[in-house]
């Protein structure tokens, strides 16, 4: 969801930001998470030693442990896949091309809101390069 456009929208006419701000209709009907770096930290595992912090690509096994960990989920029963995404498509912010890991499984979840309701599986992508989650959705959200 373009962040800036619904801070500009809420500033001026917040009754017409449903219609008018690229992809918050969706977020509010699939409740997607949509603004990844709003997120707490305490569901993300620290970087690890092999990389992030100091410039080294982070494994996909360590994307697999932290997206486990995150939806509450075994290790072994997480895919990952490394695709390039263009930056702008993930966040409006932001501009290029970049690694991304993306991540699923179809084994229930709470996703990352942490209620007592499970979904059928989830999907996110993680940057390849600092292991930070972009976008996620779990259950039916990802059908949209």
């Amino acid at each position: 969801m373009d962040q800036k456009a619904l801070r500009a929208c809420m500033e001026q006419d917040p009754d017409v930001c449903l219609e008018t701000v690229p992809g918050l209709a969706d977020c509010v009907v699939g409740a997607r998470l949509c603004n990844a770096a709003a997120l707490p930290a305490s569901p993300q595992p620290a970087p690890s030693p092999q990389g992030g912090d100091n410039g080294e690509e982070v494994t996909a096994a360590d994307v697999r442990e932290r997206a486990a960990t995150a939806f509450a989920i075994s290790p072994g029963e997480v895919t990952v896949t490394a695709t390039s995404a263009s930056r702008a498509a993930l966040s409006p912010d932001t501009e290029g091309k970049d690694e991304v890991r993306t991540v699923s499984s179809t084994q229930a979840t709470p996703g990352l809101q942490r209620s007592e309701r499970l979904f059928d599986g989830f999907t996110a992508r993680y940057d390849a390069a600092t292991g930070a989650l972009l976008d996620a959705c779990w259950g039916q959200m990802c059908e949209q």
